[in-house]
């Protein structure tokens, strides 16, 4: 959820990925946590479409940014179940 909320407060993923990777080449991070941090980027980038698509009464406006959040929560969750649970297993 960090992530996506520095994500969404810096309007830009690549920039928060490219953040977190420089801190996990660093060893600050360690690489389980730089990877939910790099979902929670993915997620984090959908979100800014959902606030501003509800500012008119088509619904496709609102339709079309719902359905990439969640094909990218489809995408996480999915990667999420095939993450190791320890850093020992990288």
């Amino acid at each position: 959820m960090l992530g996506a909320a520095v994500t969404w407060a810096a309007h830009s993923s690549v920039a928060v990925v490219l953040v977190i990777m420089s801190f996990a080449a660093q060893g600050t991070v360690p690489p389980i946590a730089a990877f939910a941090l790099v979902l929670g980027a993915n997620l984090g980038t959908a979100i800014n479409p959902i606030l501003e698509g509800n500012t008119g009464s088509d619904p496709s406006a609102k339709r079309v940014p719902l359905g990439n959040l969640v094909n990218r929560l489809i995408g996480v969750r999915a990667r999420w179940r095939r993450c190791p649970t320890s850093a020992a297993s990288w």
